[in-house]
């Protein structure tokens, strides 16, 4: 199971439409994408929709544009489950024998750790990074339990 995994895209309706195309290319194949959110508008996801079916979580600037998104989920995997929130701290708190991924956002500072056996991803910011970072996603496979999981990057020509 490839599973793309995206936070803080904070796309605005006054802003120039859809996702970063780079985004959208990384995407194409997954079979599913989770976002652990700060969304702001439901054009996001109706685009990720086009890709993969989406599982999201309301996060702190989604409180108004998106009430009706949960502020957690869970999701099963291929061999377990994956808990997804915006802050870590959320996600920890569902922690429970089965879990093996934890997927945040919130800091916009993209880490891929393992924890006991337990992988706490934040994918860092499609759109927004900080402290001079590159925008991120990953891209997680899960096969019987088992994660590998890489961040992906826009491509940057060789000579800048």
């Amino acid at each position: 199971m490839k599973i793309g995994l995206i936070s803080d895209t904070h796309l605005d309706d006054d802003e120039p439409a859809g996702l970063p195309a780079w985004v959208v290319e990384t995407f194409r194949g997954v079979d599913l994408i989770l976002h652990a959110g700060d969304i702001e508008v439901a054009s996001v996801l109706d685009e990720l929709a086009l890709i993969a079916p989406v599982r999201a979580v309301q996060g702190n600037m989604d409180r108004h544009t998106l009430p009706n998104l949960p502020l957690t989920c869970t999701v099963p995997l291929d061999g377990g489950l994956a808990v997804v929130a915006h802050r870590l701290a959320d996600a920890r708190s569902l922690w429970r024998p089965g879990v093996i991924l934890l997927v945040h956002g919130h800091t916009h500072a993209g880490a891929i750790t393992d924890v006991g056996g337990v992988w706490v991803i934040n994918p860092g910011s499609a759109r927004r990074p900080r402290d001079g970072r590159p925008p991120s996603v990953v891209v997680a496979e899960v096969v019987g339990g088992l994660i590998r999981a890489e961040f992906k990057f826009p491509h940057r020509p060789a000579d800048e």
